[in-house]
């Protein structure tokens, strides 16, 4: 009985632990969830698989950082999501590793929310293709950040950013007062790229996804390489 007991408390203390290390998280009142990619529990409580085409899971935190792997001359889709699917109004921050990429390599950096194929809002960074860098006017140091609205309407604009640098991604979701619909704002490190009034409203609700995948739209051509990525930290704040 007192080795039952003793298993009983160890039990108590570990689950303590585990709610302990998720509440201290959100310190400020406005943020209702954060991610700092250090626990391996609290990511195994709030996160879930969400990667397509039979791609493997294929992700690891490591030094407190979400590190997240496609293989080479496959159609890799790997991701991540919250079991949380109600996020609606507010700030939505993904800080981000920007690591270089082979020009024109099938290879994009995913940030974003989705409730359906008709209600996903993106930020997608990769080399892009030639014809869409050649009308930016791409160093051989820039990649593309897109700010996409996949429906309702569509909407997707590339902008240049540098690569091999940190930046936070940001997402921000107010009401239009006329409308009652959303208003998003895409920024990159406070700077303001986009925004666009959609065609509906905060009855919709999303899960926020951290992903790496080899897509067409983004390159002329499926990587030849493995490539990683590393996401810091995932911040919802409450409007």
């Amino acid at each position: 009985m007192k080795k039952i007991a003793f298993l009983f408390t160890v039990l108590l203390l570990n689950c303590s632990e585990a709610v302990n290390e998720i509440q201290e998280i959100s310190t400020e009142d406005s943020i209702s969830f954060l991610e700092t990619f250090d626990s391996q529990t609290q990511f195994e409580l709030l996160w879930e698989d969400a990667s397509q085409n039979n791609s493997p899971e294929n992700y690891v935190l490591n030094n407190g950082e979400l590190t997240i792997t496609t293989r080479a001359n496959v159609v890799d889709r790997v991701k991540v999501k919250t079991k949380r699917a109600d996020f609606g109004l507010g700030t939505y921050t993904w800080r981000i590793y920007v690591s270089e990429r082979e020009i024109g390599d099938r290879n994009s950096i995913g940030a974003f929310l989705y409730l359906n194929d008709n209600r996903e809002l993106d930020f997608e960074i990769g080399s892009g293709n030639t014809e869409t860098r050649n009308l930016l006017n791409a160093n051989t140091d820039d990649l593309l950040v897109y700010c996409t609205s996949q429906d309702a309407p569509f909407v997707s604009n590339p902008y240049l950013i540098k690569h091999n640098k940190w930046y936070d991604f940001k997402i921000e979701l107010t009401l239009d007062a006329t409308t009652s619909n959303y208003i998003i704002n895409w920024f990159v490190d406070n700077n303001l790229l986009q925004t666009q009034l959609l065609e509906y409203g905060n009855e919709n609700l999303f899960a926020a996804y951290c992903s790496l995948e080899n897509l067409h739209f983004i390159g002329d051509q499926l990587p030849s390489q493995e490539y990683n990525t590393f996401f810091d930290s995932f911040k919802f704040e409450e409007n």
